[in-house]
């Protein structure tokens, strides 16, 4: 997919842009562009909101993954750029820069970034915030990049219950006591201040980022309910949150990264539909109606199933339906 580009130059806030369930490759700048510019009209200073969240997404080999700005233009009222963005349950691999960019320019107002539940691997740069913005990152997996987290300014403090592994350097504008193991978590496992963590994840693979059952990123994330998991699997352990992106209530929305939910549905109306699934693995089959519109999926159930056939038998009362069968 092509990079996107968001902008908004609006007098009140705006709505929220959603993009969600993405596949990103080899995108020459950066993946998703978003921008909250001022402007001044006469007298007045106009500002401009940047509301965005990035949901399950899929971002790899690309220059730049995510490249927020906020910037404004000088009058006799300045108007001024904002931002209030969210990304969640999204995998960042092999970035060559930044995989979060946030900057500031002349006349920024605040940017606010909540990161929850992403997987970050092989990236050149993390997170790279800078002043005015106040980047919150909770239950994250950052791996094997050069510098995992980078701020400039005095915001961006809070960064916990993540879990950083195989970095060159985790932390660069942080105080000394980020990184420094003086605790054990709910777990046990060795931890700093601010629970943040130092394991190996335990990837399934190299190419499969979700979690082995002897992670210590299982039930490691963020105790706060709203955070718990309510996917199983690909969550594991109890509801407390797990690390990385396959923890936390949006752990099973989609499919990440969509190329391995190849597979071949054969549907006989009101008899039932047939699941030919290209590798073993566990399955989550879901229904959509021509009267939900094919962008709303419900759940029916989870299978473990091999490379044999399945067959589901649909109820006789049920109106047409759409099936897919989506691989976790």
């Amino acid at each position: 997919m092509d990079a996107t580009l968001i902008s908004y130059h609006r007098l009140m806030p705006t709505n929220t842009v959603q993009i969600t369930c993405c596949n990103f490759s080899n995108c020459i700048s950066q993946a998703v562009y978003g921008e909250g510019h001022g402007s001044v009209d006469t007298s007045w200073g106009y500002y401009a909101m940047m509301s965005a969240v990035i949901k399950d997404c899929y971002i790899t080999s690309s220059d730049t993954g995510c490249a927020f700005t906020i910037l404004g233009k000088d009058g006799y009222y300045p108007g001024l750029g904002f931002a209030d963005c969210v990304l969640a349950n999204n995998i960042f691999t092999q970035i060559g820069n930044q995989a979060i960019s946030l900057t500031a320019g002349t006349y920024a107002g605040q940017g606010a970034l909540a990161m929850i539940n992403n997987t970050l691997i092989s990236c050149g740069v993390g997170v790279a915030a800078s002043d005015r913005w106040d980047a919150v990152i909770r239950s994250c997996i950052i791996y094997g990049c050069t510098n995992a987290v980078t701020r400039s300014g005095t915001n961006s403090t809070t960064v916990s219950y993540n879990d950083f592994f195989g970095n060159a350097t985790n932390f660069v504008g942080y105080p000394p006591t980020y990184g420094m193991q003086l605790l054990v978590n709910r777990n046990g496992t060795p931890c700093d201040l601010l629970y943040n963590i130092f394991q190996d994840p335990k990837f399934v693979s190299s190419s499969d980022f979700h979690l082995q059952t002897n992670s210590p990123c299982i039930d490691a994330g963020v105790g706060d309910p709203a955070y718990y998991d309510s996917y199983f699997p690909p969550s594991l352990g109890s509801v407390t949150n797990d690390i990385g992106t396959y923890g936390g209530p949006g752990a099973g929305q989609c499919i990440v990264p969509p190329a391995t939910n190849l597979f071949t549905l054969t549907t006989t109306p009101y008899i039932g539909v047939t699941i030919n699934p290209p590798s073993p693995g566990h399955y989550r089959l879901e229904y959509s109606s021509t009267l939900l519109g094919a962008g709303n999926w419900i759940q029916i159930t989870n299978l473990d199933l091999t490379t044999v056939p399945f067959t589901y038998a649909e109820p006789v009362s049920s109106p047409a339906r759409f099936y897919r069968a989506v691989k976790q």
